[in-house]
């Protein structure tokens, strides 16, 4: 198994969003968007992913965002949501995550993990620079004027197999399988040989193999 963790190049938002080029680096100054209304995409991209090996199965991608809100101006339940596009964002994937609800101290929000596709088979392909997108949007519940959603960061990890991991560990697990069929037998072995003499075997004529 294996992972490589990326930062996206490229962040381009619909109005309202300001500063949108701040969540490429941590700790850069920070993207905001102040409305009263939801769902406005900021688009991350071109998480350069060229030097994951070949052949290789994605078994994850793992999403981190550092966010928080400000309610200078407004209220609400606020969250970021999120969506992943493997076609440079003609489709999106159905299995969308949010972070959990926004407080007014910046805290991370991991989403996916090494096990989780969101909902579909990747390629290696679909990772690379002008196909793979992350879209974060503005999302809440019980919102009165203007509050602020603010992301300080965004990065992406994928997590992966490549085929020479699974082939030695497929044949770890058969040869454990063999070990212990082999062991099982000459276990029974022993025994029928205890029951048809009546008596235990004399020492050193019998060995564990186990």
């Amino acid at each position: 198994m294996g992972s490589l963790a990326k930062n996206f190049e490229q962040a381009s938002g619909s109005t309202p969003w300001l500063a949108e080029s701040s969540v490429l680096a941590d700790g850069g100054g920070f993207a905001s968007i102040e409305t009263g209304t939801t769902n406005i995409d900021l688009l991350l991209s071109n998480a350069n992913f060229s030097l994951l090996p070949s052949d290789i199965t994605i078994s994850g991608i793992e999403i981190r965002i550092d966010a928080r809100k400000d309610e200078t101006n407004g209220s609400g339940t606020l969250q970021i949501g999120t969506e992943l596009s493997w076609d440079d964002g003609s489709s999106w994937t159905s299995s969308a995550k949010k972070t959990g609800n926004l407080t007014t101290s910046e805290a991370t929000a991991t989403l996916g993990g090494s096990s989780d596709t969101w909902g579909r088979t990747w390629t290696r392909a679909e990772l690379q620079s002008g196909t793979f997108k992350l879209r974060l949007r503005n999302q809440g519940s019980s919102i009165l004027d203007t509050p602020k959603w603010i992301v300080d960061y965004a990065t992406v990890a994928i997590h992966y197999a490549s085929a020479a991991t699974l082939t030695l560990e497929v044949t770890e697990l058969l040869t454990l399988i063999d070990t212990e069929t082999i062991s099982r037998q000459l276990l029974e072995w022993h025994e029928t040989l205890m029951l048809a003499d009546g008596a235990p075997i004399p020492n050193g004529e019998w060995k564990d193999f186990s």
